[in-house]
């Protein structure tokens, strides 16, 4: 599941990637109030930092890219509290 050295660290990159897979792949935009806190900060710069934020800048996506997803080009790793996930996202854009 990733490169870890504890079980939290463990359960912390399964959680990232659930919380990644509910929302990118699965669209699943409610899934970002459970697994976001409303603090979030968003490491992307095209996206502004913020639960709400990030939710506006997924919903966006999906609306241009129907068939968005995600997926890791490396395991997640996982430090202390921390998780780092590198992937890549995949998508037809939609002409409006």
């Amino acid at each position: 599941m990733g490169a870890c050295g504890n079980k939290q660290e463990k359960d912390n990159v399964e959680l990232v990637s659930k919380a990644l897979g509910a929302v990118i792949n699965g669209h699943d935009l409610t899934a970002i109030d459970k697994y976001w806190n409303e603090g979030y900060i968003q490491h992307n710069e095209m996206a502004k930092s913020g639960r709400e934020e990030f939710k506006e800048f997924v919903k966006t996506w999906i609306n241009v890219m129907p068939d968005l997803k995600w997926e890791p080009i490396l395991q997640p790793v996982g430090s202390g509290d921390q998780v780092w996930a590198y992937g890549k996202y995949t998508g037809t854009f939609k002409n409006d």
